[in-house]
């Protein structure tokens, strides 16, 4: 993503886990985003506006959603910030790509090309 294309931010995490556990995370976060709207995690920001967005279609499975990150500090009225999520499953390793928009007039948007590049990868390397 470029400066010109708006104030984004991106982050690629990996983990590994046993097979039946990665496969019971993607069915667990695509069953909560049937109906979650929103949440509070034990550390950090609150989120609402949580929306599933249609399977990518990459790795064994995926998903993926977008989502409103509150940030406010002193009671301030919260910043909404646009983050899209995309969760891929290849084997047991749990590949997960977000973006994050600080500009308030759009969506944040994981590039489609850099997943599919980063998910054959991480396939080829995959025994």
């Amino acid at each position: 993503m470029s400066a010109l294309e708006g104030d984004h931010g991106g982050s690629m995490a990996l983990a590994s886990y046993t097979p039946d556990q990665a496969a019971e995370i993607i069915a667990t976060l695509r069953t909560a985003l049937r109906s979650c709207t929103a949440f509070t995690p034990v550390y950090g920001f609150a989120y609402e506006g949580v929306t599933a967005l249609p399977d990518p279609g990459l790795g064994n499975e995926s998903v993926s959603f977008r989502l409103l990150q509150l940030v406010s500090l002193d009671g301030e009225e919260p910043l909404k910030v646009p983050v899209t999520v995309t969760a891929v499953r290849v084997g047991t390793t749990l590949a997960t790509f977000q973006s994050a928009n600080t500009r308030r007039d759009g969506q944040a948007v994981v590039p489609s090309d850099v997943v599919s590049k980063q998910v054959t990868k991480l396939t080829d390397a995959t025994p």
